[in-house]
Order: structure tokens, then C-alpha cells, then sequence
């Protein structure tokens, strides 16, 4: 596999990551972590920063389970659910750069403020920013 296929398929990886970890609302008009990767720069890379580690350990937690397919969301969320040391950081700058995006905040407006990339403090304790992911979760 050459240098641009690996990149491409972890491009895509990443894609699908994003999009089953936080896959928007389009009733409250939330766009999907996906789509804020693909239309800011910045959170891109700093997604990719951390991304790396997830990804690796991901693949291994693949072949530990006899799982050929890496592409599947359902995969995705139970290697997330299981925690670890590449998951906690990569989950942790995710949500903070989707939940300080300026669309993001312009769904709650109560968390506005300075936004990234100046200020990427969460606001404590508020799991009710979380309810798009804890519905899809519901549902799967």
C-alpha cells in the first residue's frame, strides 16, 4: 500500500469516526462532526493530531476481534464505549472543538462567548449538549 492509499483510507476512517461518534441533529440544525472537519481547516489538524493513536488502536482492536472490516459504525462505538489511552484524548479534543464551533454554538447560544480557536474551555457538567449522540446510541 503506498503512501497516498494509506492516507486516503485513513482519510476516510477518520470520515466515519466523526460521523458515527457525532453524527448531528438535523431537527436542531447540528451539523455533524464531519462536516465541521471537512469545512474548518484548524480542527482538522487538531483532530488529526490525535487521531493517529485512536486509529492504530482501533485496527488492533479489529484484529482482536477477528473483525476484517474496519468500516463499520457499530465497531466504532463499542471500541469507544470500552475507554482507553488513545480513545480519552481523541474523544476529549472532539467534543471540545465541535461543542466551541461557532455553528455549533449558534444551536446554544448560552455557550457563547470567545470561540475556538482563541478558547476551547467546555462548559462544566452540562451533559445536555450530549443528547444527539446519547439518541443515536438509543437507537442503535
Amino acid at each position: 500500500m503506498t503512501t497516498s492509499d494509506r492516507d486516503l483510507k485513513m482519510s476516510e476512517l477518520l470520515l466515519l469516526v466523526l460521523e458515527t461518534l457525532i453524527p448531528g441533529d438535523l431537527d436542531s440544525n447540528l451539523p455533524s462532526a464531519a462536516e465541521l472537519f471537512k469545512l474548518n481547516s484548524k480542527i482538522g489538524e487538531e483532530v488529526e493530531f490525535t487521531f493517529e493513536q485512536f486509529a492504530q488502536d482501533y485496527r488492533e482492536f479489529c484484529e482482536i476481534h477477528d473483525r476484517v472490516n474496519f468500516m463499520r459504525s457499530d465497531l466504532i462505538l463499542k471500541f469507544a464505549a470500552q475507554g482507553g489511552s488513545s480513545v480519552s484524548p481523541f474523544l476529549r479534543k472532539l467534543l471540545e472543538l465541535y461543542y466551541t464551533d461557532k455553528m455549533v454554538l449558534t444551536v446554544y447560544p448560552e455557550f457563547a462567548g470567545v470561540v475556538f480557536p482563541s478558547h476551547r474551555k467546555m462548559p462544566q457538567n452540562n451533559l445536555e449538549i450530549l443528547e444527539p449522540v446519547i439518541n443515536l446510541s438509543e437507537k442503535s
